[in-house]
Protein backbone atom coordinates (compact mmCIF):
# COMPACT_ATOMS: atom_id res chain seq x y z
CA UNK A 1 0.00 0.00 0.00
CA UNK A 2 3.18 2.13 0.92
CA UNK A 3 4.21 1.61 -2.69
CA UNK A 4 1.02 2.46 -4.18
CA UNK A 5 0.82 5.93 -2.07
CA UNK A 6 4.22 6.72 -3.16
CA UNK A 7 3.16 6.26 -7.12
CA UNK A 8 0.57 8.38 -6.64
CA UNK A 9 2.26 11.30 -5.02
CA UNK A 10 5.05 10.07 -7.77
CA UNK A 11 2.66 10.87 -10.69
CA UNK A 12 1.36 14.16 -9.38
CA UNK A 13 -2.11 12.52 -8.76
CA UNK A 14 -2.01 14.00 -5.25
CA UNK A 15 0.33 14.97 -2.51
CA UNK A 16 1.54 13.30 0.77
CA UNK A 17 -0.41 15.07 2.35
CA UNK A 18 -3.55 14.41 1.08
CA UNK A 19 -3.15 10.59 1.81
CA UNK A 20 -4.81 9.95 5.41
CA UNK A 21 -5.35 6.64 6.70
CA UNK A 22 -8.22 5.38 9.13
CA UNK A 23 -7.20 5.31 12.68
CA UNK A 24 -6.72 1.85 14.75
CA UNK A 25 -10.50 2.68 16.02
CA UNK A 26 -12.19 3.52 13.04
CA UNK A 27 -10.42 -0.23 11.55
CA UNK A 28 -11.98 -1.73 14.48
CA UNK A 29 -15.16 -0.38 13.78
CA UNK A 30 -15.02 -1.90 9.90
CA UNK A 31 -13.57 -4.99 11.01
CA UNK A 32 -16.66 -5.19 13.35
CA UNK A 33 -18.64 -4.85 11.05
CA UNK A 34 -17.92 -8.04 8.83
CA UNK A 35 -19.30 -11.29 9.00
CA UNK A 36 -15.93 -12.78 8.09
CA UNK A 37 -12.10 -11.81 8.06
CA UNK A 38 -11.17 -8.62 5.25
CA UNK A 39 -8.80 -9.63 3.37
CA UNK A 40 -4.95 -8.31 4.38
CA UNK A 41 -5.19 -5.85 1.50
CA UNK A 42 -8.26 -3.92 2.29
CA UNK A 43 -6.93 -4.21 5.77
CA UNK A 44 -3.76 -2.03 4.49
CA UNK A 45 -5.75 0.14 2.39
CA UNK A 46 -7.64 1.26 5.13
CA UNK A 47 -4.22 1.81 7.21
CA UNK A 48 -2.57 4.03 4.63
CA UNK A 49 -5.41 5.67 3.00
CA UNK A 50 -8.03 4.12 3.84
CA UNK A 51 -9.82 7.74 5.21
CA UNK A 52 -8.46 9.91 2.24
CA UNK A 53 -7.01 7.99 -0.70
CA UNK A 54 -6.22 11.61 -2.57
CA UNK A 55 -8.40 11.71 -5.54
CA UNK A 56 -8.11 8.07 -6.38
CA UNK A 57 -11.76 7.08 -6.06
CA UNK A 58 -12.96 11.04 -6.73
CA UNK A 59 -16.88 10.62 -7.34
CA UNK A 60 -17.39 7.46 -5.65
CA UNK A 61 -17.81 6.68 -2.20
CA UNK A 62 -14.99 4.26 -1.19
CA UNK A 63 -13.39 5.96 2.04
CA UNK A 64 -14.12 5.87 5.16
CA UNK A 65 -16.89 6.42 6.62
CA UNK A 66 -18.39 5.05 3.46
CA UNK A 67 -18.93 1.54 4.15
CA UNK A 68 -21.36 2.47 6.49
CA UNK A 69 -23.78 3.82 3.44
CA UNK A 70 -22.45 1.27 1.43
CA UNK A 71 -24.55 -1.31 3.07
CA UNK A 72 -27.81 0.52 2.95
CA UNK A 73 -27.65 0.86 -0.61
CA UNK A 74 -26.91 -2.79 -1.07
CA UNK A 75 -30.36 -3.28 1.36
CA UNK A 76 -31.57 -0.84 -1.07
CA UNK A 77 -30.60 -2.22 -3.99
CA UNK A 78 -31.62 -5.82 -3.23
CA UNK A 79 -35.28 -5.15 -1.53
CA UNK A 80 -36.38 -4.27 -5.65
CA UNK A 81 -37.94 -7.65 -7.27
CA UNK A 82 -36.05 -7.02 -10.41
CA UNK A 83 -32.64 -7.42 -9.18
CA UNK A 84 -30.59 -10.39 -7.86
CA UNK A 85 -28.40 -8.79 -5.62
CA UNK A 86 -28.27 -10.91 -2.32
CA UNK A 87 -26.50 -9.76 0.80
CA UNK A 88 -24.86 -12.63 2.59
CA UNK A 89 -21.14 -13.47 2.46
CA UNK A 90 -20.41 -10.04 1.16
CA UNK A 91 -18.88 -6.73 2.63
CA UNK A 92 -20.04 -3.77 0.94
CA UNK A 93 -17.83 -1.10 1.22
CA UNK A 94 -18.00 1.32 -1.07
CA UNK A 95 -20.82 2.68 -3.71
CA UNK A 96 -21.26 4.94 -6.44
CA UNK A 97 -24.34 7.49 -6.18
CA UNK A 98 -26.95 4.68 -5.03
CA UNK A 99 -26.62 2.75 -8.37
CA UNK A 100 -23.47 0.67 -8.19
CA UNK A 101 -22.13 -1.23 -5.29
CA UNK A 102 -18.66 -2.53 -4.58
CA UNK A 103 -17.73 -5.45 -2.21
CA UNK A 104 -16.03 -8.22 -1.29
CA UNK A 105 -17.13 -11.72 -0.67
CA UNK A 106 -16.18 -14.56 2.02
CA UNK A 107 -14.37 -17.23 0.50
CA UNK A 108 -12.79 -15.18 -2.52
CA UNK A 109 -9.97 -13.08 -2.49
CA UNK A 110 -11.93 -10.96 -5.55
CA UNK A 111 -13.25 -7.53 -5.64
CA UNK A 112 -16.80 -7.47 -6.93
CA UNK A 113 -19.55 -4.80 -8.34
CA UNK A 114 -23.03 -4.93 -8.62
CA UNK A 115 -25.00 -2.40 -11.05
CA UNK A 116 -28.48 -1.76 -10.73
CA UNK A 117 -30.51 -2.55 -13.89
CA UNK A 118 -27.61 -5.22 -14.49
CA UNK A 119 -28.58 -8.75 -12.94
CA UNK A 120 -25.07 -10.05 -13.05
CA UNK A 121 -22.40 -8.91 -10.37
CA UNK A 122 -18.92 -8.20 -12.23
CA UNK A 123 -15.49 -9.52 -10.93
CA UNK A 124 -13.54 -6.58 -11.01
CA UNK A 125 -10.19 -8.02 -9.98
CA UNK A 126 -8.53 -11.19 -8.10
CA UNK A 127 -7.47 -9.20 -5.23
CA UNK A 128 -8.06 -5.67 -3.44
CA UNK A 129 -4.43 -4.49 -4.11
CA UNK A 130 -4.99 -5.47 -7.44
CA UNK A 131 -8.29 -3.53 -8.19
CA UNK A 132 -6.89 -0.34 -6.57
CA UNK A 133 -3.61 -0.68 -8.48
CA UNK A 134 -6.06 -1.42 -11.66
CA UNK A 135 -7.65 1.88 -10.48
CA UNK A 136 -5.00 4.12 -10.56
CA UNK A 137 -3.51 3.27 -13.68
CA UNK A 138 -6.85 3.21 -15.52
CA UNK A 139 -6.95 7.22 -13.87
CA UNK A 140 -4.06 7.67 -14.69
CA UNK A 141 -4.18 7.11 -18.40
CA UNK A 142 -7.38 9.36 -18.66
CA UNK A 143 -5.44 12.05 -17.02
CA UNK A 144 -2.66 11.85 -19.43
CA UNK A 145 -5.32 11.37 -22.45
CA UNK A 146 -6.92 14.63 -21.00
CA UNK A 147 -3.66 16.57 -20.97
CA UNK A 148 -2.57 15.26 -24.59
CA UNK A 149 -5.81 16.37 -25.56
CA UNK A 150 -5.58 19.81 -23.87
CA UNK A 151 -2.49 20.78 -25.76
CA UNK A 152 -3.83 19.23 -28.75
CA UNK A 153 -6.67 21.56 -28.68
CA UNK A 154 -4.76 24.58 -28.16
CA UNK A 155 -2.29 24.03 -30.51
CA UNK A 156 -5.44 23.73 -32.80
CA UNK A 157 -6.55 27.38 -31.74
CA UNK A 158 -2.87 29.11 -31.82
CA UNK A 159 -3.18 28.08 -35.52
CA UNK A 160 -6.66 29.15 -36.04
CA UNK A 161 -6.00 32.33 -34.29
CA UNK A 162 -2.97 32.69 -36.91
CA UNK A 163 -5.48 31.97 -39.40
CA UNK A 164 -7.97 34.79 -38.43
CA UNK A 165 -10.33 32.19 -37.91
CA UNK A 166 -10.77 32.69 -34.26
Amino acid sequence: MERLAAAMVESGYCTPSDIIGCTPTEIAEITATAEFALPDDYLAFLQVMGRNPGTLFQGRAIPFPAYLEAREVAEDISRDEEENLTLEDKFFFGHHQGYIVYFLERQSPGVFLYQEGHPEVQKLAGSFGQWLWDSFERSRSIREENRRLDVEIERKRAQMRAEGKL
